[in-house]
């Protein structure tokens, strides 16, 4: 949480940081992204298919 009066964060908001950090953000991500898609989805569904096979009973995960 921002603890600035509004009439000073804003300026800030939409002038530096909504300009910044979108193309950061997806510099990062690109480093990280596999070709089977995001690197949390597809460990989850790797670990609930393993939990799935030791367990013998169904698995499902959700992400929300």
């Amino acid at each position: 949480m921002v603890k600035l009066p509004r009439w000073l964060w804003l300026p800030i908001l939409y002038g530096i940081v909504l300009r910044t950090r979108p193309k950061r953000s997806a510099e990062k991500y690109s480093q990280i992204w596999t070709s089977e898609g995001s690197p949390l989805a597809v460990h989850t569904v790797r670990q609930a298919a393993l939990l799935q096979e030791k367990l013998g009973i169904p698995v499902r995960y959700v992400m929300r």
